[in-house]
């Protein structure tokens, strides 16, 4: 297993690789493709799904969004889980779980996302 690296900044504070991959990922989880004109494929989009039905086959669709754009925007992510649930008819909970390759520790992002 490979040791994870710290980055440092210029003001003398420092992350971790995976911290950091992860910070960049939670930003790409929220922001909507196009919504960046420097990047306009850039993004996940996941609060186009607000609103929709709770029904399998939209939790299967958006489960293959994530997997697809992970792929795409972050090669380095291996995703291990993702699990979805409606909490309330206007909101949903998210739990992925990912390592950063090489290295093998396991981190995760949950987040609700509604009105």
């Amino acid at each position: 297993m490979a040791t994870d690296i710290s980055l440092s900044w210029e003001d003398g504070s420092t992350i971790t690789r995976t911290e950091a991959i992860k910070q960049q990922y939670e930003i790409a989880l929220f922001t909507s493709p196009g919504e960046l004109s420097a990047e306009p494929d850039f993004g996940i989009g996941l609060k186009r799904y607000i609103g929709e039905v709770n029904n399998e086959k939209n939790a299967k669709a958006l489960k293959q969004l994530i997997v697809s754009k992970t792929k795409e925007l972050f090669p380095e992510i291996s995703l291990t889980r993702i699990e979805i649930s409606r909490t309330t008819v206007d909101t949903i909970s998210i739990t992925i779980e990912f390592a950063v390759i090489p290295f093998a520790q396991v981190t995760s992002i949950t987040r609700t996302v509604g009105a």
